[in-house]
Order: C-alpha cells, then sequence, then structure tokens
C-alpha cells in the first residue's frame, strides 16, 4: 500500500497479485475488526472503509504482507488503519476528519486499486 498527499486530495494506492479483488469503499460512523468486532478508535473523526473480497494480507504461513502506512501530518487522511485479514476479507480504515468526497479507480497493468479523497 501507498500513500501520497496532493494539494487538493490524499491517494492510497492498493497493490494486488493477480487481479483486484471485490471491494466496496463506503463512509462509516464507526470501524470495527473484522471477525472479532473489536471498534477501532476513529480519533474523533470518520473512516472512509474500503472491504476487500477475496484477499489476503498475509502470505500462506501466515507473514503479514502489511502491517500499516505512516501518514504525514497536514492533509485529509490522518490515518490508514487494517481492520482486519480474516477468512478472505481485509479491512482497510483510511481515517479523516469528516466526510468528503472520494474517487475510486481500478487499475490493471499491475492491479490496483486507488482511492483518492478530498481535503
Amino acid at each position: 500500500m501507498r500513500f501520497g498527499r496532493h494539494p487538493s486530495f490524499d491517494r492510497v494506492v492498493v497493490d494486488f497479485q493477480g487481479g483486484v479483488p471485490g471491494y466496496t469503499v463506503r463512509w462509516v460512523r464507526e470501524s470495527h475488526e473484522e471477525g472479532s468486532g473489536r471498534p477501532i478508535d476513529l480519533k474523533g473523526g470518520r473512516a472512509l472503509h474500503i472491504r476487500l473480497v477475496p484477499a489476503n494480507a498475509h502470505t500462506e504461513d501466515g507473514t503479514p504482507t502489511w502491517n500499516g502506512t505512516t501518514v504525514p501530518a497536514a492533509g485529509g487522511i490522518t490515518g490508514i488503519a487494517k481492520t482486519g485479514d480474516f477468512e478472505g476479507v481485509v479491512g482497510i480504515a483510511l481515517l479523516a476528519p469528516g466526510v468528503t468526497g472520494f474517487k475510486v479507480t481500478e487499475l490493471a497493468a499491475p492491479p490496483r486499486l486507488v482511492v483518492d479523497v478530498a481535503h
């Protein structure tokens, strides 16, 4: 996963092997860990939740392929949290102070999902 800050939007790119899985992207007031249902602290804001199915964020032996992404201060996205990697479902929460516009683009060569979030 990659993160980039631009003058009017923040960009998150999720890279895949073998193709882009099914996905949903939506704003949520609350976010929970996949599987356990434990709440995730949104730091008083909202989360743009990305749900990928079928997907894994680990290798066959269980080694994580993504542990998190550092987000620089200022801008729209204030944090990125993995909400789960459970039974073929990977969840990602893009933390933000409030709801803004966003655009999702699916690209094929190489396979990746691009999410642009307005400031």
